[in-house]
């Protein structure tokens, strides 16, 4: 009985662990989202603002966007490597997750043996 108990008492400290390791995980993924998103806004203004510079011609527009390019080359050249840390630790996160899960869930079978056996012992007592 004692070491169904102790199964039990890991199966529940699994679920626990599990649980912790998913929301690092959804966090880390939060935060990836985050500055994936910033890029897709810095490639649409990018796009905007080439076209807006082509359609007017303008010199003075035209001197302005290409400033505004370089401070957009500036951003995704700070966001990037921010965005290949975040990677990492998602990446990371996620292993670590899957594998909290699979002790959950050997654990949980574990459990679940125990159970069926303690029956058929308690079914077997019953028909002697």
């Amino acid at each position: 009985m004692s070491r169904a108990r102790d199964i039990s008492a890991l199966a529940r400290l699994a679920a626990l662990e599990r649980d912790r390791r998913l929301q690092v995980l959804r966090d880390a993924g939060a935060a990836r989202a985050d500055t994936l998103a910033a890029l897709a806004e810095l490639n649409a203004a990018q796009a905007e603002a080439q076209e807006a510079a082509r359609r007017d011609g303008s010199p003075v527009l035209q001197g302005c966007t290409e400033h505004f390019q370089d401070w957009i080359r500036a951003r995704k050249a700070a966001l990037n490597p921010k965005l290949a840390r975040e990677t990492a630790i998602w990446l990371e996160a996620r292993a670590a997750a899957a594998t909290a899960q699979g002790r959950r869930d050997v654990l949980d079978r574990l459990a679940a043996d125990q159970r069926a056996e303690r029956l058929r012992q308690r079914t077997a007592r019953r028909q002697e």
